[in-house]
């Protein structure tokens, strides 16, 4: 390791992504958690957010994507729609 370069050894080093801020890592890592389904108990203790002010947090860190709407949507669209199965 270039211990002048540390980030040499990075795959994307030097493909000119922008700069990144701990603060937008914050945003990422919490949207992700919610794709996976973390529950948000779990979300709360990683992020290090407090019990008071937890739901302010999640709201504002936590990004629902259009994907997760649509998975939503056809969930509830099936349960209402979707003919039972007869045997």
């Amino acid at each position: 390791m270039d211990l002048q370069d540390p980030l040499s050894e990075c795959p994307h080093h030097g493909s000119h992504l922008r700069d990144g801020r701990l603060h937008d890592a914050r945003h990422t890592a919490a949207t992700v958690l919610l794709i996976l389904g973390v529950p948000d108990v779990v979300i709360d203790s990683i992020t290090g957010w407090e019990p008071g002010g937890a739901a302010r947090m999640r709201a504002r860190y936590m990004h629902v994507t259009g994907t997760m709407l649509r998975k939503v949507a056809q969930q509830v669209g099936d349960a209402l729609w979707e003919l039972p199965k007869t045997n």
